[in-house]
């Protein structure tokens, strides 16, 4: 073999040695479990995630591990006011999400941890091919959601504050389950969601489900399943709920609903019962460290005579403990004024 030969043979060597994570005795590794059931090797001390879920870059910004992120998913999270909250974070490139990765770009990065979905085998898999560990969280019940934060607290060295936001979240439930644990169960205030299209709703296999009944409600829907269907007007009248819910990316406005007379009697509307979810980061109706106050807020909505959370105090607690963030007054004011769809109109009553 000549020079030129030996040359090549140990540039390319050099460059597959360097492509792969290195494990170094400075730097021990641990185990943890993810929510698919792997046992995952990691480093003992972690300092470079990519996350290709959405909602677990923001369990990572809650338990203060932005800095650790190398790469991140916003999914349907605002960047703008990511960018307000953390300019930072909002900056890093992505990789892409769990069913579209690209690879190259994440064996750039050469992360120590890298959070997927639970579901996305086989992408997960081609990214374990490469030498990565991968843990996969399921984020789509307030359970899960609390013990997806507690995995990756676990697996970035940040037990102490996912424990702290569990605590705090768990209080917030408790107290809601304590005012309204009088109420028997056939008295439940009914709830119907409505999503992109006002006349699709959600399951009992989705997180919006959940969150109606942590906050003290009964989803309309709940016998459904399979995500988000399409029910006709028909149906809703049928049910007729006490409560109408839209989701913040509803098509639906204040304008649309008070013109069309098809919704007009219905009793949420001639009560005045029909509001959209507030939204900053995310929606407060997705699997999202920040569904806690779209959780307090609804029960206020359902039960403004037994649930009182100041939800502005509430508001700026969270942003300032969780995202280190103050929020204006004037954001405050801005988020929940804009969900109020409609007031009682005297015109629609009778």
């Amino acid at each position: 073999m000549n020079m030129k030969m030996k040359v090549g043979l140990c540039v390319i060597l050099c460059f597959i040695l360097l492509s792969f994570p290195v494990s170094s005795s400075d730097n021990p590794e641990k185990f943890v479990v993810d929510m698919s059931g792997n046992e995952v090797k990691i480093p003992e001390s972690v300092s470079s995630v990519v996350c290709l879920d959405p909602f677990a870059t923001q369990m990572v910004l809650t338990i203060n591990g932005g800095e650790l992120l190398s790469s991140i998913f916003l999914g349907p999270a605002d960047k703008k006011i990511l960018h307000e909250v953390n300019a930072k974070v909002a900056e890093l490139k992505s990789v892409g999400g769990p069913s579209g990765t690209n690879l190259e770009s994440l064996t750039a990065i050469k992360p120590d941890l890298v959070i997927s979905q639970v579901g996305s085998d086989e992408m997960n898999q081609n990214i374990r091919d490469l030498g990565y560990s991968v843990i996969e969280i399921d984020s789509e019940s307030p359970d899960k959601l609390i013990e997806g934060i507690r995995l990756i607290g676990d697996a970035i060295g940040k037990e102490e504050q996912a424990d702290d936001f569990i605590s705090w979240y768990s209080e917030k439930m408790e107290y809601i389950q304590n005012q309204t644990a009088d109420i028997p169960k056939e008295e439940l205030k009914t709830v119907y969601i409505g999503g992109l299209e006002p006349l699709s709703t959600v399951g009992a296999d989705y997180y919006q489900h959940y969150l109606i009944e942590n906050a003290g409600g009964k989803n309309i829907a709940g016998e459904f399943s399979g995500g988000w269907n399409d029910v006709s007007l028909e149906q809703l009248y049928t049910w007729n709920p006490d409560v109408i819910l839209f989701a913040p990316y509803s098509k639906i406005s204040v304008d649309d609903l008070q013109a069309d007379p098809s919704w007009q009697k219905l009793s949420a509307v001639k009560e005045g019962k029909v509001y959209r979810m507030p939204k900053y980061i995310s929606s407060w109706d997705v699997p999202a460290p920040e569904s806690v106050l779209g959780m307090m807020w609804l029960s206020e909505k359902i039960y403004p005579e037994k649930v009182n959370f100041e939800i502005e105090d509430e508001m700026r607690s969270f942003y300032k403990k969780y995202y280190g963030y103050d929020i204006a007054d004037a954001t405050i004011a801005s988020i929940l004024e804009k969900q109020d769809l409609l007031d009682v109109n005297p015109t629609i009553i009778n």
